[in-house]
């Protein structure tokens, strides 16, 4: 049955797990990765991510596309979970990024560069997909200001 492993852990045990939340996201957004990028983006430890990786492929969220590479299944519950997640991501993306847009002229614009490349690194290709137009003018806006802080200290 697809709800119970012969353990009887549960799916909502299973997905209650912050460890299997962030794996699902992450590989809702990035498809197929190495458990090395897994552990990359979503900061856990490699026994977390391995632990937690075994529990989702049991309940079969999860498979292996080839040695150390994992993707989401394409079972029905997984593809609908995939939807569900991807617009809550979809949401928290596009207010992370409008507040960086408007800390661009409160904050010191090497910090929002850095949270910029942290969200990135962590969901590059939905923002691409999603806020691609959001993503370039505040790059823009960043280089922008950044130039303009440039010229006044060198004034």
């Amino acid at each position: 049955m697809f709800l119970y492993t012969n353990n009887e852990m549960s799916i909502d045990k299973i997905f209650g797990t912050l460890s299997a939340q962030r794996i699902f996201f992450t590989l809702a957004t990035w498809e197929n990765l190495a458990v090395s990028d897994i552990i990359t983006k979503t900061k856990l430890s490699e026994s977390q991510i391995h632990q937690t990786l075994k529990k989702l492929s049991d309940i079969h969220m999860i498979e292996k596309v080839s040695r150390g590479v994992y993707a989401l299944s394409k079972n029905s519950a997984t593809e609908y979970l995939k939807k569900f997640y991807s617009h809550l991501l979809i949401e928290h993306v596009g207010s992370e990024l409008y507040k960086l847009s408007k800390s661009i002229d409160t904050q010191p614009i090497e910090d929002v560069s850095t949270q910029l490349n942290a969200l990135l690194l962590q969901w590059r290709p939905l923002m691409e997909e999603h806020y691609s137009h959001r993503l370039s003018s505040l790059v823009e806006s960043i280089l922008d200001k950044s130039v303009y802080e440039r010229n006044v200290i060198n004034e």
